[in-house]
């Protein structure tokens, strides 16, 4: 059976990247404090990046299952 619409593994990353990037760029032109937000904007990205793999191959073991 094939799936219609949005795979999980692409919107929840897109979705958290997106949030949470606006919340790093609001606090940093609110408060100035961009220097101290570039370690945490790049662990949430490296995040996001294994969030995304792990979701992808979850998808995979799931789709292979119901064949």
């Amino acid at each position: 059976m094939k799936r219609k619409g949005i795979r999980k593994s692409t919107a929840l990353p897109i979705l958290l990247l997106f949030f949470g990037g606006l919340i790093y760029v609001y606090d940093g032109m609110r408060f100035n404090s961009w220097r101290e937000n570039l370690p945490n904007m790049l662990i949430m990205l490296a995040l996001v990046v294994i969030l995304f793999f792990v979701l992808r191959k979850k998808e995979k073991y799931q789709d292979e299952r119901e064949k």
